[in-house]
């Protein structure tokens, strides 16, 4: 079985180097990026961020989703974020995701998310999903 996601930290030169290890999954929980602002706050001086993904074994889009998050950080504070220590598949997908602004209201929020119903659970196999927007009574 593969390890599990994890992320460590090194603090040296004002930089703070983010280690990603294991098999990064979204079913096996996401890390906050609220780890990387704890280690913002606490390190003194902070310049930059840079990345070693060398024991990254396998990723989906939590990486990204994590990456999203402490692009966002890094920008708010007025940090550089070196990216050169991602795989580049990572690398560009993150490009890509920050190219294109977010649609304002295409986000979901919990009472647009999804509701599985079963349609005519008696008579067919078939479910129909709709959101609550779309239920009327």
């Amino acid at each position: 079985m593969a390890e599990q996601d994890h992320v460590s930290f090194q603090r040296g030169d004002g930089t703070l180097l983010v280690r990603f290890s294991g098999a990064w999954r979204l079913r096996g929980g996401l890390p906050s990026a609220s780890l990387v602002d704890r280690e913002l706050r606490s390190a003194a001086q902070v310049r930059g961020v840079a990345f070693d993904a060398q024991e990254l074994i396998s990723w989906d889009s939590s990486v990204l989703t994590f990456l999203v998050e402490l692009s966002e950080l890094c920008r708010q504070r007025g940090i550089n974020m070196d990216r050169a220590g991602l795989p580049a598949g990572v690398h560009r997908l993150l490009e890509l995701a920050e190219a294109v602004p977010e649609k304002k209201g295409a986000r979901l929020v919990p009472n647009d998310l999804p509701i599985q119903h079963d349609f005519l659970p008696n008579f067919v196999d078939f479910n129909y999903w709709i959101t609550p927007k779309e239920i009327r009574i």
